[in-house]
């Protein structure tokens, strides 16, 4: 079985040229799926490949 691979924003924020803010506003809007450990915010890379092969772009949002 393969393992789960989480993201952290900055990785999110490199791979998809946006900002801070903007991913805290699809997180707070629920258009992405995000896990809290602890204190510590993780996005899982295959909700956002999910969301991405969906046409969910960053431009419909």
């Amino acid at each position: 079985m393969p393992h789960e691979r989480f993201l952290d924003k900055q990785d999110l924020m490199q791979m998809l040229h946006v900002s801070l803010r903007t991913l805290y506003n699809w997180r707070t809007k629920g258009k992405l799926p995000f896990v809290k450990v602890e204190q510590k915010i993780f996005y899982r890379q295959t909700d956002l490949e999910r969301l991405l092969k969906t046409g969910r772009g960053n431009s419909e949002w």
